[in-house]
């Protein structure tokens, strides 16, 4: 069976053998660079996810801010027709929310309930905006300004930030 490896002269054997030993090697660094190339990405992954979550629950709250500030024009707007400018600005910043919610979501990884308990409270929130719009509708400004008071744009937030901290 092994008399054809007889019939090579040794200078041939050892370069087959040089070359096997060289093929191996090759074979092993190629295996060894595809997976630290995984690793790599991997661990740019793990640095940066954290990041792009963050970034994405700062966009939340730049939005839950924008619906806070285009309320309170919409309270202190005179004008019918800048008042229904911003009555449709406010709804597009509920689809921003919304949207920017729901890539949050799709971010986080592990537990979820944040977000479903930010999606309730916004919706909490939406229906008082639509209670005080309209009252401003209703030429009601001084009953609008009132329940105003829970207005303030850190109110949501904290909520959101105490229930966060109990939910970790």
């Amino acid at each position: 069976m092994l008399e054809w490896l007889n019939r090579i002269r040794i200078a041939k054997r050892i370069a087959l053998s040089v070359f096997l030993v060289l093929l191996t090697l090759s074979g092993m660094c190629f295996y060894s660079f595809l997976h630290m190339k995984m690793l790599n990405s991997q661990t740019v992954q793990i640095y940066t996810h954290p990041l792009q979550t963050n970034n994405q629950l700062l966009e939340v709250q730049g939005d839950y801010w924008n619906c806070q500030r285009l309320l309170v024009m919409i309270v202190l707007e005179r004008d019918a027709n800048r008042l229904f400018e911003r009555v449709q600005a406010l709804n597009a910043s509920y689809v921003e929310f919304e949207s920017d919610v729901a890539q949050a979501e799709k971010s986080i990884i592990g537990k979820k309930d944040f977000v479903k308990v930010v999606g309730a409270e916004f919706q909490q929130f939406r229906s008082f905006n639509d209670e005080v719009i309209r009252l401003v509708h209703a030429d009601q400004r001084l009953a609008a300004v009132l329940p105003g008071v829970a207005l303030h744009p850190d109110g949501f937030l904290a909520l959101q930030r105490a229930r966060l901290s109990q939910a970790v």
